[in-house]
């Protein structure tokens, strides 16, 4: 099909068309097929497309327009052509027409904003459209790890295929629909950087804009964070709980001791999430090579025990569960 700039089909507008809009003041898209034999109203906008291809690509839609035609009935008609009224924001249903009519967005080779992958994800689930809905919920799992070796992998980016969202709005988007594998991740790092007044009240995001986790996740990230420095205790950092030395084979008793009691009081003496820190990262300098290598052993050994734990502490069910939608991507 061709695409926007090459259909002579498709007419862009300068100023509103008085003619369509009138005193009603409906502002026409630039979604507009002179062609076209069906024309959707979002709020105050037009967009006018062909009926079949949107068919086609949508079982949802194909149903609405079972209608006895024409006019299909109930239906006013401007143009010439039936009019669709939807209840969704106007910018979403530009996005999902222009994925199935120009193509735009669904290549994927360049990073997309959060606001397109949400419309692919709640229209294309609400009207069925798969291809929209599977490649963008594919894009967010490829984003956000669900496994350990993921969590830990070697790119540099935050963010490889979404336009640097912000996480909570991402969390935002996985709860509403569905999402439930993407939440651990996310949750974990939004208690980690975030205090619990941000949570309770909202983030103010770079825009100005004041956004807010469902209340849900609100109270998950709350009752989290308790649990999640309990749980890195037992887990992550439980070598800190031995008595004396890490290593039984511990070249320099005092010292050791001494540098192990020291990093607990400077790291966590407020209550701070390192969970999921890298060894490398730690910077615990002054332990003996032999406790140096029992303390990583033990670390790597607890983080993995951690990340199992992961879901629990945010009330989600165990990855064994969670990971059972990401298997048909």
């Amino acid at each position: 099909m061709a695409t926007a700039e090459e259909s002579p089909l498709k007419r862009k507008r300068e100023e509103p068309d008085v003619a369509l809009t009138g005193s009603a003041g409906l502002i026409r898209s630039d979604i507009w097929y002179d062609d076209g034999n069906v024309i959707l109203q979002a709020e105050g906008t037009l967009f006018r497309v062909h009926r079949g291809v949107l068919a086609r690509s949508s079982p949802v839609f194909k149903d609405m327009f079972l209608f006895p035609q024409p006019p299909f009935t109930g239906m006013k008609m401007m143009d010439e052509c039936p009019v669709v009224q939807l209840s969704d924001s106007a910018e979403e249903v530009g996005y999902i027409l222009e994925g199935i009519f120009e193509r735009k967005y669904v290549a994927f080779a360049e990073k997309l904003p959060l606001a397109v992958i949400s419309a692919f994800i709640c229209l294309g689930k609400k009207y069925d459209i798969r291809t929209l809905y599977l490649e963008a919920v594919k894009k967010l799992f490829e984003e956000v790890p669900a496994t350990l070796a993921e969590y830990d992998g070697p790119t540099n980016e935050k963010w490889n295929m979404i336009d640097d969202p912000e996480y909570m709005d991402v969390a935002i988007l996985a709860r509403k629909a569905g999402l439930l594998s993407i939440l651990p991740g996310l949750l974990f790092v939004i208690c980690s950087d975030h205090s619990s007044d941000e949570i309770k009240n909202g983030f103010l995001m770079p825009d100005g804009r004041t956004k807010r986790l469902s209340i849900q996740d609100q109270f998950a990230c709350l009752g989290g964070y308790r649990a999640i420095c309990e749980t890195q205790a037992e887990t992550t950092f439980s070598w800190f709980l031995f008595d004396g030395t890490v290593s039984s084979a511990c070249l320099n008793e005092d010292d050791c001791t001494r540098v192990k009691g020291n990093w607990v009081c400077e790291t966590f003496l407020k209550p701070t999430i390192k969970a999921l820190d890298l060894w490398n990262h730690l910077s615990i300098e002054g332990l003996c090579d032999e406790c140096c290598k029992d303390a990583r052993r033990y670390h790597e050994a607890g983080r993995a025990e951690f990340w199992e734990k992961l879901p629990s502490l945010f009330g989600l069910p165990p990855w064994s569960e969670l990971l059972e939608e990401r298997e048909d991507m």
